[in-house]
């Protein structure tokens, strides 16, 4: 892979996560008990516009460069796959398991606590059998974010078929894996999301069409429509439309559009950009992806408290939570790798 290839990768990546805090900053539900209607208005439109709508891409962006990744070089073999094995067990299993872990200990220290305790769901750590225990930490982590990197893990266990699907059909193959995907037809095992995206990527590393791949002449075009189809998804959300077969594909489709666009872009506006021009924070999208929940939440609830539930007080913490989680999550990211270089990249998988 080329230095350009790299450093954009490395900038769509921290927008990307960036773009993740958001979604997870919504909190419209924390103002309504269960079953009740949600009352509609300028603050549901915003949330659903940059969460449900804007901020969808950046999983979407996620898989496509880990299949590029981890299909770059790859030919198929079993010493190819073996060495990847390796690679990944350090870079994805291990960070894994370590958050996953982490979050355990840190929601059962709050539920642990009297004052704390009605904040959170006390079943989540407290008389849990062995069985649950071990679902929770490998399965099911209560940092939910963490479903990303499980996701990963069973892509790259099957990764030789979808390596020999790949090199089989080439382009087609990601016809045929965008096809539940529009359906939203769902397997079960793994999120068709995360399988139609690894495999893009796979398929642009696999065929090297990733380099000459040129868009940005129809970048603005692109943006607008990406644009104009979220708020067409955010007032079909405002409409309680959300399951209907119009608003999935009109999802889909500004998934891809804001894709394109984003990607176009930054080829028009910043294809000059140099290693040495990123600011150091680009460098901790993943510890700002691993540490950012329960960070996040346990924010929010505070806020809530002190702020009460309101409309007002819902966008204020809409705004404030996602800006001083990821201010955080970078700053003690940084203070971390300073002081504790090689725990620092245990737990960040060498990133």
């Amino acid at each position: 892979m080329n230095q350009y290839l790299s450093i954009k990768f490395k900038v769509l990546s921290i927008l990307s996560m960036i773009m993740v805090v958001f979604l997870h900053s919504k909190n419209i539900l924390s103002l309504y008990p269960e079953n009740e209607e949600i009352i509609k208005g300028y603050n549901t439109f915003i949330q659903d516009f940059f969460s449900e709508g804007i901020s969808r891409i950046a999983v979407p962006f996620f898989f496509s460069i880990s299949g590029y990744l981890y299909f770059l070089h790859f030919d198929g073999t079993l010493k190819a796959y073996s060495n990847k094995l390796k690679k990944r067990f350090k870079t994805v299993f291990i960070p894994y398991i370590f958050w996953s872990i982490w979050g355990f200990v840190i929601f059962y220290i709050l539920e642990s606590i009297p004052l704390l305790d009605h904040f959170f769901n006390n079943d989540s750590t407290k008389n849990i059998g062995l069985t649950q225990f071990l679902n929770t930490i490998f399965i099911n982590p209560l940092p939910y974010q963490l479903w990303f990197l499980r996701d990963l893990m069973v892509l790259i266990l099957i990764s030789p078929i979808l390596y020999f699907v790949i090199n089989k059909l080439k382009n087609y193959s990601v016809i045929l894996m965008a096809m539940p995907w529009f359906l939203n037809v769902y397997f079960g095992i793994i999120n068709v999301d995360s399988l139609l995206f690894f495999v893009l990527g796979g398929a642009l590393a696999i065929t090297d069409k990733l380099r000459n791949f040129k868009i940005f002449p129809y970048s603005w075009p692109l943006a607008f429509l990406w644009l104009f189809l979220v708020f067409v998804h955010t007032y079909l959300l405002q409409t309680n439309s959300a399951n209907t077969d119009f608003t999935i594909l009109v999802n889909r489709l500004f998934i891809l559009s804001g894709m394109l666009a984003i990607w176009g872009l930054y080829d028009a506006y910043f294809s000059n950009i140099k290693a040495e021009d990123l600011p150091q924070y680009f460098s901790f999208s993943f510890f700002l992806y691993a540490f950012h929940e329960p960070t996040l939440t346990i924010l929010k609830k505070g806020l809530f408290y002190f702020l009460g539930k309101s409309d007002t007080s819902s966008f204020l913490i809409y705004v404030i939570a996602p800006v001083f989680t990821i201010f955080l999550s970078l700053s003690v990211g940084m203070l971390l790798k300073q002081i504790f270089p090689k725990f620092y990249a245990v737990i960040s998988g060498g990133r």
